[in-house]
């Protein structure tokens, strides 16, 4: 097994994975060089610690872990963060160019031997870092496989030690992270004027609702470069550094580019406003303005995002069992005697239901089967294929481990294609579901023992044909503790991941695009996991055949028994 496979948390279900230093005046993270939030200074922040300011006759190390704790307050722009360093180095230290997060455990040794230039001391501060977020608040998994040391120059100053050079930007530990920065979802316009989600972290403070504006200004993340955009006319900018909220109202000044807006352009940017705004807590309505002049106003809600359509019943969700095909619901499963005459003559090893429920596709031992209620026929009779997936278009996505270059697509009336994937050739793919919206795929790979979740954009033409992936050479990565077992999203932004864990036991961990894993309760010999639309109606198939469901977040209840396949939906 690998270093960084002995290093995988098994209590966050990520790699742990370390930074890369190149420099001790930069820490670097993933993409190219950008601005820094200029901002962060306008407003205090809403959750705030409040760290020491020095203390008389500090020794080297107590002033590098006090400054490492001070940065946790960004109130006054890191002021009592800065007062750790010296008066020549206080204004030149960049505290807003990246976030570095690591589960707190770092070693801190003092080099006497190696000063650096007009530098009496340094201090090497051995840090493993799972995750960095960038100043457009995107949060990249790390994964080098081994620590690296954060270098801290310090000179007496007045009889004191103080900082004269360090990393740019802020190191924090994941609970403190979690209690300062937020989660949200950004929306953008998609094929066929749909919404994508695009997820970034914000400082909870004031001027979050200014970062949301800027952000949907500056459009989607390299990752999704072709699948959506930004609808605002170019060049608009906000006119003034932050956005007013009062009485539940966000009031945006734009500059004079965005009255150019066309009526079509008018109706997308209210879904990106709309959507991307739920988040700011009191916010139920927005005004854009320009000159202090209204343009147009909405409401906020949360985003109607493309989820697959609800089978009769609501919660419901497809069963195989020993007599037949059926419906498990709240009150148990009600038989579907028309499905069960079709599927039961071939023995469903998967079954994955069409988005729009009219058809299910089966994989059983002889291939690929199209089935509806009425009729059924084998369209892919290659052995060992992976299960299949569905996308919002009607194209059922089809992966052949032997023949990992490429991915096949089927459509029942419409003509087939493939999209190259030579980028997989050295990957053991072990499963691959698209997201609801049919935007993205997470694709399951077995990395030495370990669980990787690599996941890309899909790029569609104006109809929602496929065309391309998004950079599947360097996808977004994320890493799960454990073998591979299964995969699906659990709703539009996250994906559950089955593992092999000790003995019998299997892991069940949430992750997806920008976030950090999470480990939740496992169960014994699950084989199947089942999302719905969000995390309570997600279901896990066992191999005993017990179908389970969340309660909580410790624990599952049994929702059946003698089941040997639970439908997935697209």
């Amino acid at each position: 097994m690998t270093t960084r496979r002995m290093r995988m948390l098994a209590a966050t279900g990520v790699t742990l994975a370390a930074l890369t230093l190149t420099s001790c005046h930069g820490i670097p993270v993933a993409g190219g060089v950008h601005q820094g939030l200029t901002d962060l200074a306008q407003a205090e922040q809403e959750v705030q610690y409040r760290p020491d300011s020095p203390m008389p006759d500090a020794t080297q190390e107590e002033i590098v872990r006090g400054f490492l704790q001070a940065a946790s307050s960004a109130a006054n722009n890191y002021d009592i963060a800065r007062q750790f360093l010296t008066d020549d180095y206080r204004d030149q230290w960049d505290p807003n160019q990246s976030v570095t997060i690591d589960e707190g455990t770092r070693k801190y040794p003092i080099i006497d031997d190696i000063p650096m230039e007009g530098e009496d001391e340094i201090v090497s501060v051995v840090v493993n870092g799972i995750a960095s977020v960038d100043e457009r608040g995107v949060l990249t998994q790390l994964d080098s496989d081994e620590s690296s040391p954060f270098q801290f120059g310090l000179q007496e100053q007045d009889g004191e030690w103080r900082i004269a050079s360090a990393p740019n930007g802020v190191l924090l530990d994941r609970a403190t992270f979690l209690e300062v920065w937020s989660v949200h979802q950004l929306y953008f316009t998609g094929a066929k004027s749909t919404l994508v989600s695009d997820t970034r972290w914000f400082l909870k403070r004031a001027t979050m609702g200014s970062h949301i504006i800027n952000q949907l200004l500056a459009g989607p993340t390299d990752e999704l470069t072709g699948v959506a955009v930004s609808s605002f006319p170019t060049g608009t900018k906000l006119s003034s550094d932050s956005v007013i909220i009062e009485g539940g109202t966000a009031r945006i000044d734009f500059s004079s580019e965005f009255e150019a807006i066309t009526e079509e352009g008018r109706k997308l940017v209210d879904m990106q406003l709309s959507s991307s705004l739920y988040a700011l807590a009191g916010v139920s309505k927005y005004v854009v303005t320009v000159g202090g002049v209204e343009i147009m106003s909405g409401q906020v809600a949360l985003a109607q995002t493309l989820m697959p359509p609800k089978p009769e019943g609501g919660t419901s969700v497809g069963v195989m069992h020993s007599k037949g095909y059926g419906v498990l619901g709240s009150t148990g499963i009600t038989a579907d005697p028309s499905y069960s005459k079709v599927l039961m003559p071939m023995n469903p090893e998967r079954i994955v239901m069409s988005r729009d429920g009219r058809a299910a596709v089966v994989l059983a031992e002889d291939g690929l089967h199209w089935a509806t209620p009425q009729t059924s026929f084998l369209f892919d009779d290659r052995p060992g294929l992976l299960e299949p997936t569905t996308d919002p278009s009607g194209y059922v996505w089809t992966f052949d481990p032997a023949k990992p270059e490429q991915i096949n697509l089927w459509h029942p009336v419409s003509d087939n294609m493939t999209l190259p994937t030579p980028e997989l050739v050295d990957e053991k793919v072990v499963a691959m579901r698209l997201s609801p919206d049919g935007n993205r795929i997470a694709i399951l790979v077995d990395d030495d023992g370990a669980s990787k979740v690599l996941v890309t954009g899909v790029v569609r033409d104006d109809n929602g044909v496929p065309q391309r992936f998004v950079g599947l050479g360097s996808p977004q990565e994320n890493w799960v503790y454990g073998a591979p077992l299964d995969i699906d999203w659990v709703d539009t932004q996250r994906v559950g991941v089955l593992s092999a864990g000790e003995g019998d036991a299997t892991r069940f961990a949430l992750t997806g695009p920008g976030l950090l894993a999470e480990t939740r309760a496992g169960v014994s010999k699950a084989k199947t996991i089942r999302g719905g639309g969000r995390l309570q109606l997600t279901y896990l198939l066992t191999a005993s055949g017990e179908v389970l469901s969340p309660q909580g977040t410790s624990s599952w209840q049994r929702q059946a028994q003698d089941i040997s396949v639970v439908t997935k939906r697209g």
